[in-house]
Order: C-alpha cells, then structure tokens, then sequence
C-alpha cells in the first residue's frame, strides 16, 4: 500500500499544522486500511528481526559477488549499506556525487542492466539508482542474481 504516514525529527514535525505553519495532506493520510497496514508492517519487523535477516542476505550477496569477480579488473565496485546495494563502473573509491561518476559508467551499467534483464533479473535502469535486497529473496533468487551480474560486469568490459 501507499504510505499513510511520516514521521521526523521533533523541530521539522513541529512545523506541520496544526502546531505549525504547513498544511500536510493526502489521498491516503490517516486512510485505516493505510494505517493498518503500516501497523502491522511495523509489527512484524519488531518480531521477526527481520533488519538482522536483511542484512545477512545482503552480506552473503555482496560476500558472494565479490567472490566471483574481482571488481577492481573489471574497472567495477561494490558499495553496500544493509540491504541497499550500488556498484559502479570507474574504479577506484566509491563515487560520493554524480559529477565523480566516470563518464562511460552510464553505458556499462546500461549493459549490465539489459543483460540481468534478459536473464530474470531487475536491476534498477540507471547507473545512479542503488539495488535492494528484499526480504522475499531467497538463497536461490541471490545466487542467480549474483551469477547474472557478474556475467554481465564481465561482458560489459
């Protein structure tokens, strides 16, 4: 569902009506059906640990990719941060904004992307979007995704 609801540091939150100067609303603020899902999306990430279980397949996938390839021969890194994953074409250290994107790793990435594609695998369709892993990730659904990209990154060169 839509989000219903959003939240901030006190200062900021302050300022929405009706304590401050900002109106806020939506199609979907405060909806119930909304709410109650939020509430139990909630819910079920506090009992489930489901952060921990996160991160775990995003370290095996990110453990796994690294082993198949040795991304700095293929001009490639890896940035991950839990669940969220980027990598990126140019070597060297992590890009920290976009003007340090190499030029050409837009069209490697657009390889990459059309070959995972081709294969089952959707990857963002930009070099400047990040990846996800999910909690519906599988071991399975992680290996192919690893195998799919690395033959990508090594056919991208």
């Amino acid at each position: 569902l839509p989000v219903g609801a959003f939240g901030g540091r006190r200062e900021i939150m302050q300022r929405l009506a009706p304590l401050g100067p900002v109106y806020q609303a939506g199609t979907l603020s405060g909806n119930p059906v909304a709410m109650a899902a939020g509430l139990a999306t909630l819910e079920i990430i506090e009992h489930e640990n489901v952060y921990a279980r996160l991160e775990h397949k995003a370290e095996q996938f990110e453990t796994a990719l690294r082993n198949r390839l040795d991304l700095a021969h293929y001009d490639a890194g890896l940035t991950r941060v839990g669940s969220i994953f980027w990598f990126w074409f140019g070597g060297g250290r992590a890009p920290e904004n976009p003007s340090q994107i190499h030029p050409g790793a837009a069209e490697r990435y657009k390889q990459v992307f059309h070959h995972a594609l081709a294969h089952g695998v959707y990857l963002a369709p930009s070099a400047y979007e990040v990846g996800f892993i999910a909690t519906a990730h599988d071991a399975e659904s992680l290996r192919t995704a690893v195998d799919v990209i690395a033959e990508g990154i090594v056919k991208s060169k």
